[in-house]
C-alpha cells in the first residue's frame, strides 16, 4: 500500500514505524482475503492504526538522524545490484575463457 506522510510528519519515520514488528503483526492480524496471495489490508483498517506520533521536534531530530542513513543504504543497495548485475555479466566469460584477465605488473 503507498503511503504518503501528511505535513509534519517525514518519510523516515513512517518508514521505520511500518517496518517494526508490532505494526507488521497488526497488520497481517487485519488482512482478509480468499488466500494468501489475495490478503489484503482495507484501506481504512490501516489508515485507523493507532501509532504513536512524537512531538514535532523529536521527529525533526529523528529524521535528522534517520534520513541520512536510510539515503546511504538505499545507495548501498544500488550499488550492490550494479555489482552482481556485472558479475553475472562477466563471470561466464571468464570461465568460459571468453575473457581473459591479465596479472597487473607493478
Amino acid at each position: 500500500m503507498v503511503t504518503v506522510p501528511k505535513s509534519g510528519w517525514h518519510r523516515s519515520y513512517l518508514f521505520c514505524l511500518v517496518q517494526q514488528q508490532a505494526f507488521i503483526e497488526d497488520m497481517i492480524q487485519r488482512a482478509s482475503g480468499t488466500s494468501n496471495s489475495h490478503q489484503r489490508v482495507k484501506p481504512g483498517d490501516y489508515l485507523a492504526t493507532r501509532v504513536v506520533l512524537p512531538v514535532q521536534s523529536v521527529r525533526e531530530e529523528f529524521n535528522a538522524t534517520v534520513w541520512p542513513l536510510l539515503e546511504l543504504s538505499q545507495s548501498a543497495a544500488l550499488e550492490s545490484d550494479k555489482l552482481a548485475a556485472l558479475r553475472d555479466y562477466l563471470l561466464p566469460k571468464l570461465l568460459s575463457g571468453e575473457v581473459r584477465v591479465t596479472e597487473a605488473l607493478p
